[in-house]
């Protein structure tokens, strides 16, 4: 996941640092794991040099896999059963391979594409940052990129959910953002201002705020939680929960947002969290709180993430 973001961070900051002009498509793949077609897969894989007894391994692992439908009625005792069929679309979710081979089958996607898009691909998470030196030759190269887009996906068998893909042109605090209207198979692609991108909210000037906002009501709700079940559970029961609820959210994706101007809130909210777990009032110093429980603030969360 940090990679993926890192280097769509990476991207639209190096292209605002050369004057481009830089806009991501955020693509959302309906039913993207049930869609894998097996013979295709199997192709790709062979494509990529997975050949002998690995190539063996894969297909045996893929294909004769069978399902059928059974229908309980407790009530009036009744039960209906469908006859087995060969699944012949979609990779195993949940298993470990899954999302390997999901990746291995839109792994040629990048190749249908120019030299102004760059591809960020995360299993069925995919965005596509274009970058226009010109503005007025950006809704030409928008709209001539979402047509190989779409040919390149039903090549795959794949469909783009266009009520979930969105475009979002990045821009520096300074300038103002230009609403540009697209289509995707006769449907307008919304524009918007910010995106969840595996599991972070990006905006298009990188601020971090929305996604420290929808954070911190996160937070208030454990905040109320741990102060719920306080009375009736232990002082080491409590701190199981605060990492579970509380420090597992407030960290995930700290290395990018962490360092944002608002993130300053964040720590209120976890100063607030520890008071709350040491029964100490609002005006109390929490330095030593953080000692005693073991836990590091968050602009040290910051450091060593």
């Amino acid at each position: 996941m940090e990679n993926a973001v890192y280097k769509l961070i990476t991207e639209v900051l190096n292209a605002l640092n050369n004057k481009q002009i830089v806009g991501g498509i955020f693509c959302d793949l309906t039913k993207a794991f049930d869609c894998v077609d097996h013979d295709i897969l199997i192709s790709k894989i062979e494509k990529y040099g997975i050949i002998g007894r690995g190539k063996e391994l894969f297909q045996s692992y893929i294909k004769g896999r069978y399902q059928r439908i059974l229908i309980d009625n407790k009530a009036n005792r009744n039960t209906a059963v469908s006859y087995w069929a060969m699944i012949k679309y979609g990779v195993p979710q949940g298993s470990l391979f899954g999302p390997t081979l999901f990746l291995l089958y839109i792994n040629d996607l990048p190749a249908v594409m120019n030299k102004k898009t760059v591809p960020v691909l995360f299993a069925d998470d995919t965005s596509i940052l274009l970058l226009i030196v010109t503005l007025w030759n950006s809704i030409w190269i928008l709209k001539q990129f979402l047509e190989i887009l779409i040919c390149g996906s039903k090549k795959d068998c794949l469909s783009i959910n266009t009520e979930k893909t969105h475009y979002i042109r990045f821009k520096t605090k300074n300038n103002q953002p230009t609403d540009i209207s697209m289509c995707l198979d006769n449907n307008r692609i919304s524009f918007n201002l910010h995106t969840k991108f595996l599991g972070l909210i990006v905006d298009n000037t990188l601020s971090w705020k929305p996604h420290i906002e929808h954070l911190l009501n996160k937070l208030s709700t454990v905040c109320y939680v741990i102060r719920s079940v306080k009375p009736y559970l232990n002082k080491n029961a409590i701190i199981m929960i605060y990492h579970s609820l509380f420090h597992a959210v407030m960290t995930y994706g700290i290395i990018f947002w962490g360092n944002s101007s608002h993130s300053t809130q964040v720590f209120r909210m976890q100063k607030k969290a520890i008071k709350i777990i040491m029964g100490r009032g609002n005006r109390e110093s929490c330095r030593n709180l953080f000692r005693e429980l073991n836990i590091l603030p968050l602009m040290l969360q910051c450091i060593f993430s």
